[in-house]
């Protein structure tokens, strides 16, 4: 009886130590090697039955722990490389070293991704050559600089460089006409194009057909665009062509009878992208509130680019815009009596016959040489022709209970401007400062 108990004994003993030798977790390891005989940093193993995944170290080891005794699948993947798959029987307990792998350096065509997405509006910019004639970020540049650019412009549907300059800080128009106020003080020359000065009238408001932006610089700039107003200078930016095609036709129609209409064209004119073209025109007629205040204008403007290589661009933008309106004096009061009602918003003295048309002619030719890595050299030619003819009937001080004192005016003029400027730009490195 004591030998059979025995053996029954040594027996469960030994059917237990098999059991738990069995749950003993085995182990992996090895070292990858790409084609070249450099480790394959970074590469995937993978165990297909346990779906277990580990990545090689920068010397290409991997080592892998509890795992199950079984025959699993190993697959190692690395960028460039052909997958390798083997078979690998792990045993209880047991350490398995693969030793060294080298794959093959067979290259596999990636599975196409398709990526779809929409631009982010945005109402920054990142850099304005306005305040140093040079490509400087908002950051670096010593000065209160504001810009509005297109995509506000468009968002807000603001047609006229009035409406748009006075978005900024600090801008405000102090008539009703376009004349503005910049930090206080009145700016009678504020208007640049592309840092070149035209003629700036008062009675109308350039429109926006073919505007990029539109920087404000507040403070004088006398010491790079001559004679400016102390409270700032505005700046108008126009678009220039583009190396891919583009167009775009806008409409917009509103109250009083508004009706608006832009084209916006461009893109190569041959296969080489070295001739470019830019088309903008508009269109935009209304009435007022006030009577006899009809308004029609349009304006084309063409642009074209020239870059024959790396160190020449040429650079020429042309604009032609006309206005047919009438000057608006504003809305008439009685005398001894400040309150808004007390005539109507719609009344105005504008006769028959009164008139105000302007055309006006810009041709803006800019080169710029690269002479060296470092040093550029960049000139700009304005040339600016106005012609305006106005008849105008204005009242002299306050209505009467029976009659009105009324002035008629009538002025023509022809004025031609013409502004260049010339610079080098240059760009080294002086130990830490640039």
């Amino acid at each position: 009886m004591p030998k059979t108990l025995s053996a029954a004994t040594l027996t469960f003993c030994l059917m237990l130590a098999g059991r738990l030798i069995a749950q003993e977790p085995a182990t992996l390891s090895g070292k990858i090697l790409q084609a070249d005989g450099r480790p394959a940093a970074g590469a995937s193993i993978s165990l297909i039955k346990q779906d277990r995944r580990v990545f090689a170290d920068n010397l290409g080891y991997f080592f892998i722990k509890d795992l199950l005794a079984i025959n699993d699948t190993m697959v190692i993947s690395s960028v460039n490389a052909k997958s390798f798959w083997r078979v690998v029987a792990l045993l209880a307990g047991r350490h398995v070293e693969l030793g060294t792998i080298r794959l093959d350096n067979t290259f596999r065509l990636l599975q196409g991704v398709e990526i779809s997405g929409r631009i982010n509006p945005t109402y920054s910019s990142d850099y304005s050559f306005f305040a140093t004639k040079t490509e400087t970020a908002w950051k670096d540049i010593p000065q209160s600089i504001s810009s509005v650019n297109k995509e506000l412009i468009a968002d807000k549907m603001e047609f006229r460089l009035k409406e748009a300059a006075t978005e900024a800080a600090g801008v405000g128009a102090y008539s009703g006409y376009d004349e503005y106020a910049i930090r206080g003080f009145r700016a009678e020359n504020a208007r640049e194009i592309n840092g070149l000065r035209g003629y700036n009238t008062s009675f109308t408001s350039a429109m926006l057909v073919n505007v990029e932006s539109v920087e404000i610089a507040k403070g004088p700039v006398s010491n790079l665009y001559g004679n400016c107003d102390p409270g700032g200078t505005i700046n108008i930016v126009t678009k220039k062509p583009l190396d891919h095609g583009r167009y775009t036709v806008d409409l917009w129609t509103g109250s009083w009878d508004h009706f608006r209409a832009e084209t916006d064209l461009t893109g190569p004119v041959n296969k080489s992208k070295t001739v470019l073209y830019r088309f903008n025109a508009g269109y935009d007629q209304s009435n007022s509130f006030r009577t006899h205040i009809p308004s029609a204008s349009y304006q084309l403007a063409p642009s074209f680019s020239f870059v024959p290589g790396e160190r020449w661009k040429f650079n020429l933008d042309l604009s032609l815009s006309n206005i047919r309106t009438v000057v608006d004096r504003g809305q008439p009061g009685y005398l001894n009596d400040s309150t808004l009602r007390s005539t109507p918003v719609s009344l105005t003295v504008s006769q028959p016959g009164d008139h105000l048309h302007e055309t006006d002619l810009a041709a803006i030719l800019s080169i710029s040489y690269k002479i060296s890595k470092h040093l550029s050299v960049n000139t700009a030619y304005l040339a600016y022709h106005t012609a305006q003819q106005a008849a105008d009937h204005g009242f002299a001080g306050y209505l009467a209970p029976d009659s009105v004192s009324l002035y008629y005016s009538s002025w023509e003029y022809h004025t031609m401007t013409h502004t260049s400027s010339s610079y080098l730009m240059g760009q080294y490195l002086t130990g830490k400062i640039a």
